[in-house]
């Protein structure tokens, strides 16, 4: 089956571009799965590597609650919200599950450090990292709710860490409570704690903030200029088409002449008649692509229930017969080689004989009398390679980059063949791409051209 969109793999743990909250959240539950991996890790390094008095047990206890809350988490996340991005009710109840989930992770992480050397500890900087995340992903005032929490949490945790009637699990060997602080100098802590996460949560909010707003502008720009698009591709497929019908009847006329009145024209005028003839097909190839294109452009993205599955190897042998008259003419040996089986793949019919026949009759067009063209298809992993090689006139290296671009003709192709739209590579990529698959090109100027498209079975 064929894979029509391929997403961009990312990797697990970066912030998520998009804007929704269930988004955020899914972020959250895979960033939780590293911050897990990273409290076993230290916590083994750092028994068995600087030998220190750590109450592992708690702090295992603590990592499998967390752990299992993860994975709860996980499963309401697909259960209820998979899907449901978009959805004003969803994410309605996604900020509750957010809250939730921050809530509960201060609270493990405050137990985390109470088993770790209690509020001398200096991990105890993961609370500003947990405020600076949830200021990413939830409304400023929800923010700074979250950030009175932990201030609370970390009053908790020094009191439990300067009290003699709960037990003080050290993290340095002969590392005493708290207790050895005054009262002021317990205060102007926790002061300075509560002004840092503060100040973080609202720096990050000013800062989200600003590039939420410019996320806003990008979206109604790009909105704006889609709509931009879509006008001027429905404007040149208007145009097209009502030029197409009196092109074809100016044509016929053209030619009707050329034949009824042969005998009585001079050489010179049927050599006027054959060059509008020529220029004007021309004309008609250029408004058949054009439209083409704003036809491509305007399309959605298909499903895979409305294709087809393609014999590849009986497409590019129709399109071989097609091309073989110009081919034989102009002295051209070409070569069909492929696989004594082949998968079929899920695809558009005339958009497979559009993709083949454009890069076929090019390699036959540019390649000089005695040429060859070799076509090649390969096999492997899912994947189907169709090869095009020419021992043509090749590709400049400064139009290489431009080679797929509307309207673009390299110099030489020009010069060697003066007609042409520059419009059949690129209509042959948005169509490759289209369904999923990928096109490449290899070349040198003088020696030939390959064209590689992968399509996926």
């Amino acid at each position: 089956m064929a894979i029509i969109h391929r997403p961009v793999r990312r990797r697990p743990f970066w912030l998520p571009a998009e804007t929704s909250l269930i988004q955020g959240v899914r972020w959250l539950i895979q960033l939780r799965w590293l911050a897990i991996a990273g409290v076993v890790f230290a916590t083994l390094f750092g028994i068995y590597a600087f030998h220190l008095p750590l109450f592992w047990q708690g702090i295992l206890g603590v990592v499998l609650v967390l752990a299992l809350l993860n994975l709860l988490y996980r499963a309401i996340l697909k259960k209820r919200y998979q899907g449901r991005e978009k959805d004003p009710e969803a994410l309605g109840h996604a900020v509750f599950f957010a809250h939730l989930q921050i809530s509960l992770d201060l609270l493990l992480l405050s137990t985390l450090l109470y088993f770790s050397g209690g509020a001398l500890n200096p991990f105890f900087f993961f609370y500003i990292f947990h405020i600076i995340i949830t200021s990413i992903l939830i409304r400023p005032r929800d923010s700074y709710l979250q950030a009175g929490w932990a201030v609370i949490l970390f009053m908790s945790l020094v009191f439990l860490t300067s009290t003699k009637q709960v037990p003080y699990f050290p993290l340095y060997s002969g590392a005493q409570p708290v207790a050895l602080l005054g009262h002021d100098q317990m205060v102007i802590l926790i002061s300075a704690f509560a002004i840092t996460v503060f100040v973080a949560a609202f720096l990050t909010n000013s800062i989200m903030s600003t590039l939420r707003q410019k996320e806003e502008e990008l979206a109604a720009a790009y909105e704006e200029v889609t709509n931009r698009e879509k006008i001027k591709s429905e404007f040149a497929r208007t145009v097209a088409h009502e030029l197409k019908s009196p092109m074809s009847a100016i044509m016929s006329f053209i030619h009707a002449v050329k034949i009824s009145e042969k005998d009585k024209l001079g050489g010179q005028s049927l050599e006027f008649l054959d060059r509008a003839l020529t220029r004007g097909q021309g004309l008609i190839d250029l408004i058949r692509d054009l439209m083409e294109l704003s036809r491509l452009e305007s399309m959605e993205r298909p499903k895979v229930e409305e294709l087809e599955e393609i014999d590849l190897v009986g497409e590019v042998e129709l399109i071989l017969s097609v091309e073989k008259t110009t081919a034989d003419t102009k002295g051209i040996s070409t070569y069909f080689n492929h696989p004594p089986v082949l998968p079929r793949i899920k695809y558009s019919k005339s958009a497979i004989q559009q993709v083949l026949s454009n890069l076929i009759s090019n390699a036959v067009r540019y390649t000089p009398t005695g040429g060859t063209v070799k076509i090649e298809l390969t096999k492997k992993e899912g994947r189907i390679k169709c090869r095009i090689s020419d021992t043509g006139i090749g590709i400049p290296k400064d139009s290489m980059s431009q080679l797929f671009t509307d309207f673009y003709r390299a110099p030489n192709a020009k010069q060697f063949s003066p007609t042409g739209t520059g419009l059949g590579l690129s209509i042959t990529k948005k169509l490759v791409e289209r369904y999923g698959g990928s096109i490449s090109v290899e070349s040198e100027e003088g020696k030939g051209t390959t064209f590689v498209v992968t399509f996926y079975t």
